[in-house]
């Protein structure tokens, strides 16, 4: 219901991100073209943006060691990122060191904010945070059947031990 009533590419694409790669939204907003390679079908999360008050904002290291990974892209995400990098790439000036989510300067957090907002009022679901969109994604990989260490990794988790403290409830019991 959600995606459904999204009437934005960019922004639709953002929360697909985060839905489907279980980025923290950090590194959704500090992923750059250079992150992303279309053949192998992987993006790389290795920085995340840092935000001050304001509209200042800047690039440092993910939030743990393990926090620095390669995913596989979903084909639905995939098809969104090729979307998005056409659209951008119409500008003459574009680069490849440009934000796959605002361009030149990466989106301010408050505008996905208030997107999320709209979008859930839109769709008449209940309002979740942003971070939810990650444990979301946690739960998709854990009913599909992906080992807690899978998904340790996928999350970027520092142990296992952070995984299963969160998402314990999900697995059921043997």
């Amino acid at each position: 219901k959600f995606r459904d009533v999204i009437d934005d590419n960019e922004k639709r694409l953002f929360f697909d991100c985060l839905y489907f790669l279980g980025l923290r939204k950090s590194e959704a907003f500090a992923l750059t073209w250079n992150d992303i390679d279309f053949k192998k079908e992987v993006v790389e999360v290795n920085k995340q943006i840092t935000r001050f008050t304001g509209h200042s904002w800047s690039i440092s290291t993910p939030k743990t060691q393990n926090s620095t990974r390669i995913l596989p892209i979903p084909k639905i995400v995939l098809e969104g990122l090729k979307w998005q990098k056409k659209a951008y790439s119409k500008y003459n000036n574009f680069k490849s060191t440009w934000f796959v989510f605002g361009g030149v300067n990466p989106l301010a957090s408050s505008t996905i904010t208030e997107c999320k907002n709209k979008y859930c009022k839109l769709a008449k679901v209940k309002q979740i945070r942003i971070h939810d969109f990650r444990h979301s994604c946690a739960s998709l990989l854990i009913n599909k059947g992906a080992s807690i260490q899978l998904v340790s990794k996928y999350l970027g988790h520092a142990n296992i031990n952070i995984t299963l403290k969160t998402y314990t409830h999900l697995y059921k019991s043997e």
